[in-house]
């Protein structure tokens, strides 16, 4: 059964057509009743129509990106390339994520947020502000990672971790246990 069609209403981006959805369904878990309008998708392999995934208000999905199970984006985020959103995870604010990240658990990307290459962000983390996650970076459990905090190569955040404010995590660095890093690099 689909939970979803195409409005009328269209808007290109990078030389693609996307496509206003409208709920079909109740979604209690969003909030979302019958007729509501939604994101916008390019197709429908962007969106699930299985469980309670939903791209709302102004969100935009395209490429091979996809948002399914009960993961939910919203605002003015944009999900590209190969991205994918899952599980219970939330993307919201104006967030990019794209290349081949995945998103998922119970994990939230926020505000100005920009999440890409393989990173794969999940369990309980958070990663908002202007943070920077790239290259085969995993953030993961309790993790916190914010202000203009970057995370690359294959660097790992993990436990009760926060990076914030000036931070750069790099060169396959594992950081956890509590840690608090506010300034400077941490390497191998």
């Amino acid at each position: 059964m689909k939970k979803y069609c195409f409005t009328d209403e269209t808007m290109v981006k990078g030389g693609r057509t996307l496509h206003r959805i409208k709920a079909l369904v109740d979604i209690p878990r969003y909030n979302v009743k019958v007729g509501d309008l939604g994101g916008f998708i390019e197709k429908e392999e962007n969106l699930s129509h299985d469980g309670a995934a939903w791209v709302l208000t102004d969100a935009v999905v395209f490429g091979h990106a996809c948002v399914y199970e009960d993961a939910a984006v919203c605002g003015k985020v944009y999900i590209f390339g190969y991205a994918k959103i899952y599980g219970s995870a939330g993307v919201y604010g104006n967030a990019k994520v794209h290349g081949n990240a995945n998103i998922h658990g119970e994990a939230e990307v926020s505000g100005y947020a920009h999440i890409g290459g393989h990173a794969d962000i999940y369990g309980n983390a958070k990663v908002y502000g202007y943070a920077q996650i790239c290259g085969n970076a995993s953030i993961s459990g309790n993790a916190k990672i914010y202000g203009k905090a970057s995370v690359s190569c294959n660097a790992w955040v993990y436990c009760n971790a926060e990076i914030f404010g000036n931070a750069s995590i790099i060169d396959f660095a594992k950081v956890g246990s509590n840690r608090k890093i506010s300034e400077g690099f941490i390497r191998k």
